[in-house]
């Protein structure tokens, strides 16, 4: 009938889980920011063995984004410092709610935070770590080591460490999370 035919090809090979060691570095490495490698995190989760970034010494000044991926025991999730190197540290670039955090995990699991500091940036941030658990998924299992969080005083109600749930069951309650030579300074509440 004359009408040539077409040959179409799409890419269906899909975007691996993370694993082995990664490093987060402003100057070049597998992730330059952050939210890079937490929105990674989320759209691909963590695969078979888990996932270490290795953070190399700066600031980051940047707005990241809730932490929704999880690990397990198997399959770890660590932010933790370059070896031989001094602490990072995160900081909110902007203050958009009455609940900014540094850093939040909604319903995580064994995610560990080593050698990371946070700090408030002179801007209104309330929480340091904000652990938010569902109605049957808590945050269980989370380490947090070796760091200093230091949140403004002036901002009402503001806490280095927020633990809250929404349980409706054991599943959804905050468990098993531990602070570990953990400093805190300037905020209303430590913990």
């Amino acid at each position: 009938d004359g009408i040539p035919s077409a040959t179409w090809s799409f890419n269906t090979a899909a975007t691996a889980a993370l694993t082995g060691f990664k490093t987060i570095n402003s100057s070049g490495g597998d992730y330059t920011t952050f939210t890079a490698a937490v929105n990674d995190l989320n759209s691909y989760g963590v695969g078979p063995g888990g996932v270490v970034f290795d953070v190399n010494i700066q600031t980051f000044t940047e707005d990241i984004p809730a932490l929704t991926a999880t690990g397990t025991q198997a399959n770890p999730i660590i932010f933790q410092k370059a070896e031989g190197v001094g602490n990072p540290v995160l900081r909110r670039s902007t203050a958009a709610t009455s609940t900014d955090a540094v850093i939040r995990i909604n319903s995580g699991d064994w995610i560990t935070f080593d050698g990371i500091n946070l700090h408030h940036n002179s801007i209104a941030t309330e929480y340091g770590f904000y652990l938010v658990g569902a109605a049957g998924d808590g945050c269980k299992n989370n380490t947090f080591k070796n760091l200093t969080v230091t949140i403004q005083n002036a901002t009402t109600g503001s806490k280095s460490v927020y633990m809250t749930s929404a349980a409706t069951s054991a599943a959804g309650t905050n468990d098993y999370n531990k602070f570990i030579n953990v400093n805190l300074d300037g905020a209303l509440y430590g913990y």
